[in-house]
């Protein structure tokens, strides 16, 4: 077999100067000699920053020049792939879009962006004619390998559940709130102190993050193109140190979950916190590790864990998508569209809903006849010893229904002069599944 001839150093231009850039250049020249063996030489000639006299957290390759205008990167004929690391969905987008059409590859870790605006990063990546290679494992879940494995590993497969946590500064959150029987608003702060949460947290907390890297995994394990804003989504701000009492107690953790899966023509794709019970891998997953769980026709179940943020484990899937690239080892970025799924935003499930009311009599009685009103079967009523009579939560757990059913519970509810405030709801997650259909019997 004959030796493959010496390649030139690819020149790249990395767009972004922060945590996972500093990382990427550590791990480029940590990994400099590997690449040469392996015929993957790679240059960096141009680094995009807002400030060229800022203070950088690693040293400028040599060579490399910092530039301010994302122009001079995808209009150089001689940069041949873009490192996209800044984020948003502004100047990234014209960046990204620009180096396609302009015959270059391109790498991203940024989520936003591809939630957004795929079809139009689809739409250019088919005009190239397979000219261009694209590359975003870092978007999803950080060092985790979701994408390869959705794209090549289960190629053959048909991907019947996705489940997961995607969000590390919420696992972080809702474990410390178990562990340590703190408030939302107490664990919050400590989350901003220790930078897993920002100064404005929404995008975390209401699970906004998690929405768009399940938009990405639904087009993947699907074919499925599906709007942000048509995925249904709760956050984990409303959780009280009361829900990780009645979570406790029955043997379950409280996580927030990106789910999609798959009924037949029907596709039911939702972020939520869910009540889950345990043993499960996911109930046991804290800090800000992620983990997805895939469900699978042929392969069954199996589990994806690991770092999913922070400037290393980020910058290793952007380095893996740098060497595929380099390699020509990249599939097709996105599997054909697949346009016979109905997206079902009313899904089932069994469901935790937890009232917060003030003592008096007859408040069992009422749930159970607005339950029937509902069309809702009670499998449990739970009430933690009484505290403070002003300020009680009470808790229901439904057999399986739908989320309107228990919307329209929970709005019934609220009308009640006994109910203090808005009514919680998480689907609960049990071992033998979430539960499928309408549920049967009369209420209890």
């Amino acid at each position: 077999m004959s030796t493959p001839a010496h390649r030139p150093a690819v020149r790249v231009a990395v767009c972004g100067a922060g945590n996972v850039a500093g990382a990427l250049m550590q791990i480029l020249q940590k990994k400099a000699d590997f690449l040469a063996k392996t015929n993957c030489p790679i240059t960096v000639t141009k680094v995009l920053v807002r400030d060229t006299t800022k203070p950088r957290p690693f040293v400028l390759p040599e060579g490399a020049e910092f530039v301010t205008d994302f122009r001079t990167i995808v209009e150089d004929k001689e940069v041949e792939l873009v490192v996209e690391l800044i984020g948003g969905t502004t100047d990234a987008k014209e960046i990204v879009l620009r180096s396609l059409r302009a015959g270059k590859h391109v790498v991203t870790a940024n989520k936003a962006l591809l939630a957004s605006c795929m079809a139009e990063i689809e739409a250019e990546l088919l005009a190239s004619g397979g000219a261009c290679q694209f590359g975003y494992e870092a978007a999803v879940c950080g060092g985790i390998p979701i994408i390869q494995t959705l794209v090549h590993g289960l190629a053959g497969d048909d991907v019947v559940q996705l489940a997961g946590i995607m969000n590390g500064t919420t696992n972080f959150m809702l474990s410390a709130m178990e562990s340590e029987g703190a408030s939302y608003d107490e664990i919050l702060r400590v989350a901003q102190e220790k930078g897993f949460a920002e100064a404005d947290p929404t995008a975390d907390v209401e699970g906004h993050d998690a929405r768009a890297k399940l938009c990405i995994l639904t087009r993947l394990a699907t074919g499925a193109r599906i709007a942000q804003e048509d995925i249904p989504c709760v956050g984990i701000s409303k959780i009280t140190s009361d829900d990780m009492s009645y979570a406790k107690a029955s043997n379950s953790a409280i996580k927030l979950l990106g789910v999609c899966r798959v009924e037949g023509d029907e596709l039911e794709v939702f972020v939520h916190p869910c009540f889950i019970k345990n043993p499960n891998m996911i109930a046991r997953t804290s800090g800000a590790t992620n983990i997805v769980e895939i469900t699978s026709s042929s392969l069954g179940k199996s589990y994806l864990i690991g770092e999913g943020a922070g400037g290393l484990p980020t910058a290793n899937s952007v380095m893996s998508d740098i060497v595929a690239v380099l390699r020509g080892s990249t599939a097709p970025p996105f599997p054909p569209l697949n346009t016979s799924f109905r997206l079902q935003r009313n899904f089932s499930a069994r469901f935790y809903v937890r009232m917060n009311v003030r003592d008096c009599k007859g408040i069992v009685a009422v749930a159970g006849a607005v339950c029937l009103r509902c069309d809702i079967s009670i499998f449990a009523v739970l009430q933690t010893p009484i505290v403070d009579p002003s300020d009680l939560p009470f808790v229901i757990t439904t057999e399986v229904c739908t989320v309107a059913q228990v919307e329209a519970f929970c709005a019934e509810i609220e009308k009640e002069e006994w109910c203090l405030r808005a009514p919680f709801f998480m689907p609960i997650c049990r071992n033998d599944g979430w539960g499928r259909g309408p549920a049967s019997g009369p209420s209890r």
